[in-house]
């Protein structure tokens, strides 16, 4: 069997590699624009020198923005998103993204997921109503000062994730 890696003639870029009998590589099907060497290379860190075919580890720079263009269009974890501050969050979004992207930027255009994250569950909103609906003096009071604190602070993330 024979390693063989696939890539753009214009850029050196791994498009994707495999393993078939030697016999076989020069039958894999291909795009225009691309080319097959025999190899082993990692697309994350490496490429094809078009001018001599050699397989080049990629600039750092260069690395970061591959692993960026994979995640994307995903998110960073925002599980404790309430109980960091704004510096923390905004490190833990540019490193998730390679530090291919502008925090306050990314968080004005993804403000929607940062509230969604950051509100109060609906379950806690539930419990509130439930105890203002219980007929039960105590629990309404509960429930009343339950809600105010959820409002309150539902108010506090409009604030801190504004559309702007």
């Amino acid at each position: 069997m024979a390693n063989f890696i696939i890539y753009s003639t214009e850029s050196g870029e791994i498009l994707s590699t495999g393993l078939c009998p030697p016999s076989l590589i020069a039958k894999q099907e291909l795009k225009p624009g691309t080319a097959i060497t025999e190899g082993i290379a990692t697309p994350a860190t490496q490429y094809i020198d078009i001018d001599t075919g050699k397989i080049l580890t990629k600039s750092d720079l260069n690395q970061a923005i591959w692993n960026y263009n994979k995640i994307k269009n995903k998110k960073p974890d925002l599980s404790d998103i309430n109980d960091i501050d704004d510096p923390t969050l905004n490190a833990r979004i540019e490193a998730f993204f390679y530090n291919q992207i502008s925090a306050p930027a990314w968080r004005v255009e993804n403000y929607t997921v940062l509230r969604r994250a950051a509100y109060s569950s609906l379950s806690d909103r539930a419990d509130a109503a439930t105890k203002i609906a219980s007929g039960d003096e105590v629990l309404s009071a509960e429930g009343v000062e339950q809600l105010n604190n959820i409002n309150a602070h539902d108010i506090a993330v409009k604030t801190r994730f504004p559309k702007e």
